[in-house]
């Protein structure tokens, strides 16, 4: 027998996706494209009059902290509370027009409701049990089992940093030692993107794709969490495109899921940049795995890819110094607009060949040709010189 509110969804989801309903929100973008879209000029992008409006005036460039040599915390510059950040107005009209273009199917939203309302319960949630008898190696393998069971598909585990959390926000007390400092594990999760969908970015399948996964990624975070309280720890899931409390990229390539790309994304031996992230921190002890090398940093410093796809020229060639670390950095006064005006964009990540499958296994077996052949080499000359 249906419950009410299963009805109530039926019926609206039969609504927004009946022919009339979809012909008016296409005629009501339609209409107000020219007010919320910019455009393309040979000169260059040319933001909306809406955006312009709304814009606070603020550099995200100087908030994410480019050119700055010493080290300190990110700030939450997007997918955060409204009032948390200075371009939370241009936030809510991205939301607004995702909406109307049904980015997100319904039972979608609703499930990312749900998940949120998970994770917020899990956060505060007390171990359900006296840690169990399980080594630190057993307990490594059954969480990252247990992640892999419901939707991940790759899982590293790593060191929590300082350098991760967002600033003006703090971890749960147990992520600390009895002295203040941080003793936390991070265990992180990368989820595949369906590549025919995401392949197409900045189209609306690409964006829709990218939150059908973000949720699977929470699943798979949020499961692991469980696992994680009813053995004995605390454990707290959470996947985006919320902010949350730290950032993911960086702890994901020390996770040894993969490393950065000159797009400003994580690229994986696995899928490329078609994937998205999750994790879950906890007090347990565990064993972390190490960075990894399958040749994707080599490849950057000379493929121009989506440096040249870039519709914004948000893109760099080279390294820029950000809060003190040198690295591959996404021009976020540039890229922002055009990636609001346009589901998300993605065109850098999509475009990157390690995304593309039938590209990724052919630079994989040159780099390790070329690993095998170095590894050849350094073990002649290793060999001892004989002597007649």
């Amino acid at each position: 027998m249906l419950h009410l509110k299963d009805l109530l969804l039926s019926w609206r989801n039969q609504v927004m996706e009946s022919p009339t309903f979809v012909r008016f929100t296409k005629r009501m973008i339609a209409v107000s494209s020219p007010l919320i879209e910019g455009k393309q000029t040979d000169s260059g992008y040319i933001t909306s009059p809406i955006y312009r409006a709304l814009h606070p005036g603020a550099s995200g460039n100087k908030i994410n902290g480019l050119g700055e040599d010493k080290k300190r915390r990110p700030f939450r510059i997007l997918w955060t509370a409204d009032d948390e950040t200075p371009f939370g107005k241009l936030q809510r009209l991205f939301l607004i027009t995702s909406g109307m273009k049904g980015t997100v199917k319904f039972t979608d939203h609703l499930h990312t409701h749900g998940l949120a309302q998970r994770e917020k319960k899990q956060y505060t949630q007390p171990p359900l049990s006296p840690p169990k008898m399980l080594t630190k190696t057993e307990l490594s393998s059954a969480v990252k089992k247990v992640a892999k069971e419901a939707g991940g598909d790759i899982v590293g585990i790593t060191e929590m940093k300082e350098d991760w959390i967002f600033d003006n926000t703090e971890l749960p007390s147990w992520a600390y030692d009895t002295k203040g400092n941080l003793d936390a594990r991070l265990i992180v999760i990368g989820v595949e993107m369906d590549y025919e969908h995401f392949g197409v970015a900045p189209e609306l399948p690409a964006a829709t794709e990218a939150m059908k996964q973000y949720n699977r990624g929470t699943e798979s975070a949020l499961s692991a969490g469980d696992f994680l309280l009813q053995n004995g720890y605390h454990g707290w899931g959470h996947a985006g495109p919320r902010a949350g409390r730290f950032l993911l990229i960086p702890a994901a390539a020390q996770a040894g899921l993969g490393n950065l790309g000159k797009h400003g994304s994580l690229i994986s031996k696995e899928y490329g940049s078609s994937l998205r992230l999750g994790a879950v921190l906890t007090n347990a002890d565990l064993v972390l795995d190490g960075k990894i090398d399958f040749g994707s940093e080599d490849f950057c410093v000379n493929c121009q890819i989506c440096v040249r796809e870039c519709p914004v020229d948000a893109l760099s060639s080279e390294k820029q110094m950000v809060r003190g670390v040198e690295k591959y950095y996404v021009n976020f006064d540039k890229c922002l607009p055009y990636f609001l005006d346009n589901n998300g964009c993605g065109i850098c990540a999509s475009k990157c060949p390690y995304s593309r499958p039938e590209v990724r296994p052919k630079l994989l077996n040159k780099h390790e040709k070329k690993l095998n052949k170095l590894q050849n080499k350094n073990a002649k000359a290793a060999q001892p010189i004989k002597l007649d």
